[in-house]
Formats: C-alpha cells, sequence, structure tokens
C-alpha cells in the first residue's frame, strides 16, 4: 500500500478501524446537522491515535505504480 500510495502507512491503536472511521464520520456528521461547521481533521487530530508505522513506500517501486496513474 506504501509503494501504491507513495506515502508511509501507519497502523492505528484502534483495533476496529473500519467500524471507528464510521463512528468518526457519525459524529462529524452530527455536528455538521447542528449547525457546527467543523472540517473532519478537526475530529481526526483529537480522536486518532497512531500506533506504529507499518511499511515505507520503496522509492523505486512508488515511481513505477505513479507512472500508471
Amino acid at each position: 500500500m506504501a509503494d501504491i500510495l507513495g506515502t508511509p502507512v501507519a497502523t492505528l491503536q484502534e483495533q476496529e478501524a473500519a467500524a471507528y472511521g464510521a463512528a468518526l464520520q457519525t459524529i462529524w456528521t452530527y455536528q455538521r446537522e447542528h449547525g457546527r461547521t467543523v472540517a473532519i481533521t478537526e475530529i481526526t487530530n483529537d480522536m486518532v491515535k497512531k500506533d506504529k508505522l507499518a511499511a515505507e513506500p520503496n522509492p523505486d517501486k512508488a515511481r513505477i505504480y505513479a507512472a500508471l496513474q
């Protein structure tokens, strides 16, 4: 994934990342529905905790994927 995206990939402390992401989006939607203009990053910066770096992109492979896009 790091090679395809050309960026480091980190894991999260939260084990259920998909469900957690859905919950974060629900919080964001709730805030917006109640008139608060909030960027999703305002929520995620406070609530998402990174665990460890899983992978760094391989520059040679990342160039190949970038050329295909």
